[in-house]
């Protein structure tokens, strides 16, 4: 729920049933495979393993939050994606092609 919350516009896919690899692609056609204890392979101009791993981080440094701590506000005007209570919003992560956006 974080990463994809923090890593707007990456389609990201859990390649095993573990959850120890994933799969992530930007729109722009970068991609990466990153897998627990494994070498990690990336193509195209976005380093999306390095937003991959600071993500991660950041997520454990918030005490590794489940899906049931996270909550959704949908107004007229957009959603937010927030953890623990609706005041503490969790936004996109600007790097890649959004940072020039």
């Amino acid at each position: 729920m974080y990463a994809g919350t923090r890593l707007a516009g990456v389609r990201m896919v859990h390649a095993d049933r573990d959850g120890d690899a994933v799969q992530v692609q930007d729109y722009d056609g970068s991609a990466a495979t990153v897998a627990t204890g494994e070498d990690a392979y990336e193509y195209g101009a976005r380093d999306l393993c390095q937003e991959v791993e600071r993500v991660h981080q950041e997520h454990i440094t918030l005490g590794s939050p489940k899906a049931g701590d996270f909550g959704l506000t949908v107004t007229a005007h957009g959603q937010q994606v927030w953890l623990h209570h609706p005041e503490q919003v969790v936004e996109p992560a600007l790097s890649g092609p959004q940072a020039a956006r």
